[in-house]
């Protein structure tokens, strides 16, 4: 384990000193594991940005001019396929239209207004019908004197209570 671990080292070491003629280092070829891999990796990738670093700013730079001149033309086409054509229309047909429509919705409106107004008388009788009071006839006019279990009439209307007159100090 330990030997592995002192490849991997001495193999980072040869990467990263590599010289510039002698192009990016090669990835080995032995089972140096996982970490060793990494490390190669980022060797080799580190030697060929040494390498070939300035031809990759000159191909991005060129890249990034190229779009510029061409992005007028891509935002055009673009706008070409996406647009919606445009829909030329009479005025008297819009004007006509427009009438029908504000018609259908006064009479929507009017239909609306009249189920409201018929709740609402619906409602006022309800509550009259309600109020009306229903008075006793025959013998439901009689009082009731039977005496409750526990000594006392069924209202309390003859009870005692004290006065809500007090008398006043002074």
């Amino acid at each position: 384990d330990s030997s592995q671990r002192l490849e991997e080292t001495d193999y980072l070491q040869v990467i990263l000193t590599a010289k510039m003629d002698e192009g990016p280092a090669p990835i080995p070829d032995g089972d140096v594991g996982p970490v060793g891999w990494l490390y190669a990796s980022v060797g080799y990738a580190w030697g060929f940005c040494q390498v070939y670093g300035w031809f990759m700013v000159a191909g991005l730079v060129g890249l990034y001019l190229l779009y510029d001149q061409l992005r007028p033309r891509l935002e055009a086409a673009y706008k070409a396929m996406t647009d919606l054509p445009e829909v030329q229309a009479d005025s008297e047909s819009v004007i006509s239209v427009r009438e029908r429509q504000q018609a259908l919705f006064a009479a929507k409106s009017a239909e609306a207004k009249k189920l409201r107004d018929e709740e609402k008388r619906r409602a006022v009788l309800e509550k009259r019908e309600e109020k009306k009071v229903v008075r006793p006839t025959g013998q439901d006019m009689r009082p009731n004197f039977a005496p409750s279990l526990l000594g006392g009439g069924d209202s309390d209307s003859c009870r005692w209570r004290p006065g809500s007159r007090r008398p006043r100090g002074g």
